[in-house]
């Protein structure tokens, strides 16, 4: 007699505490990026770091409850639903707040987001894997359970550098904007500036390459052509 194989749902539940553990393992890769940006120092980086385990030391219990009363499944769909929102802001904090300050003090914040995320998401693991798995199964589906944690923090850390260095590599490639300053005239009026030879000459040449601006411009000098 076979013994049954995991099923997918149960599957399903590895890979979305492997999605939890990610979140975990995403940060170290992301320190040197977080120095340059918002110049924080290797104690700063370690509360960033330590401050998911602190929750899980100090909500493990009381979210542990409220994942029973409000359903296994809820409580894993929502931590996943947490972890996503609290990472995609924490994302964006650099380019919200100049502040290095303050925008530290919202990437704890949403640090101690994440963390209740993470339980929330984790917590009810082995008892959705005892209801979907079958008798057989059910043993190898809690041990493959086990790897959830070293399988998706050793993922992040893999491919964490690389998508760091992509990401930088696109700010760099971002064109930024200068500050366009005004000319004024001697009474402190506002005038025209006057186009340089280099941006006539420049302007040409884009005419002469564009078929479309060539086309209008002889429309143009024809227009203003007087009458013979």
């Amino acid at each position: 007699m076979s013994r049954p194989g995991i099923p997918v749902a149960a599957l399903a539940v590895v890979a979305g505490g492997v999605a939890a553990a990610l979140h975990i393992g995403k940060l170290p890769p992301a320190v040197p990026a977080l120095q340059a940006s918002l110049g924080i120092g290797l104690v700063q980086a370690g509360f960033l770091l330590s401050l998911v385990q602190v929750a899980g030391m100090s909500l493990g219990l009381s979210v542990g409850l409220m994942a029973d009363a409000i359903g296994l499944r809820r409580s894993m769909l929502g931590g996943l639903a947490l972890l996503a929102l609290a990472s995609a802001a924490g994302g964006g904090v650099g380019a919200w707040i100049d502040d290095p300050a303050q925008a530290f003090a919202w990437l704890l914040a949403l640090r101690a987001i994440e963390g209740v995320g993470f339980l929330l998401a984790v917590m009810p693991g082995p008892g959705l894997i005892r209801a979907v798995a079958p008798v057989g199964a059910d043993k190898a589906a809690i041990g493959l359970w086990g790897a959830y944690m070293p399988l998706g923090v050793a993922l992040a850390l893999l491919f964490g550098p690389a998508a760091a260095c992509r990401c930088a590599a696109q700010r760099r490639r971002r064109p930024q904007r200068l500050p366009v300053r005004r000319p004024e005239s001697r009474d402190g009026s506002w005038r025209k500036p006057r186009a340089s030879r280099c941006d006539v000459q420049a302007q040409a040449h884009c005419t002469h390459r564009c078929p479309v601006r060539r086309s209008y411009s002889r429309i143009a000098n024809r227009s203003v052509m007087p009458a013979m």
